[in-house]
């Protein structure tokens, strides 16, 4: 009794799972092993329904083919992150996109990475600010109208950075203390003196936008207008 050796043709219908390949595909180029052959059981019709019968967990690198997913996700291989680099979007995600890809940096990081939602934020981002060591100014409403950047805001604001946090002294202080700029300004580092020349309507004459002793007369709100000179101010 002699065994041949069996020679199938080439059929684009007979995909098969190869277990040694990294990472794991799916071919149809006549080389399967033995027992597939004889059970038979093993085939598939086309390349996706091998790669979802065998590699369902890498359904996209075994097909080798992509789709267009944009959007950002949470990067696990990094601390407090998520980017938007569809190359190292893994395939569990692709394969359910409506649970981990989200349209913005705030709402993956909100999703994933709450605990620490401002250092996810700047860090998925790539903002850092010099002068703040990276963290964000907010509006401290038990002070004396000031805004601070000690990563003491409340959880409230954490929870929605974009309405409350904000790169700079100078736009926290403007968007919640127009009427008290530069007071804001001043109480949280050096005052902000112009020496230009505004109406005093307490004291009825022009007096000088700075601190001190007259002409000054105290730093100026920001409603209220500046002149470069006395007499300019005089005769408006």
């Amino acid at each position: 009794c002699s065994f041949g050796v069996i020679i199938l043709p080439l059929r684009a219908d007979r995909w098969y799972p190869d277990w040694l390949s990294r990472p794991n595909r799916c071919i149809n180029d006549g080389n399967e092993p033995h027992y597939m052959i004889v059970g038979d059981e093993y085939y598939a019709s086309s390349l996706e329904s091998c790669c979802e019968r065998y590699f369902n967990w890498n359904f996209f690198q075994c097909t080798g083919e992509y789709p267009s997913i944009e959007g950002y996700f949470p990067d696990w291989s990094r601390d407090f992150k998520c980017i938007d680099d569809p190359e190292l979007l893994p395939d569990y995600m692709r394969i359910s996109p409506q649970h981990y890809i989200y349209d913005g940096i705030e709402d993956c990081c909100n999703a994933y990475f709450a605990w620490d939602l401002q250092k996810c934020i700047f860090g998925s981002s790539g903002i850092q600010n010099s002068t703040t060591n990276g963290l964000y100014y907010y509006p401290d409403w038990m002070g004396d109208d000031t805004c601070k950047n000690d990563n003491n805001q409340p959880a409230y604001m954490n929870a929605n950075p974009s309405l409350w946090m904000f790169p700079t002294l100078d736009e926290c202080c403007r968007v919640n203390y127009p009427s008290n700029f530069r007071i804001c300004m001043s109480t949280t580092q050096s005052p902000v003196e112009t020496y230009k020349y505004y109406m005093s309507f307490t004291d009825e004459f022009c007096v000088q936008d700075c601190l001190g002793n007259a002409p000054c007369g105290g730093l100026a709100q920001t409603w209220e207008p500046l002149y470069s000179t006395r007499s300019e101010c005089c005769n408006q």
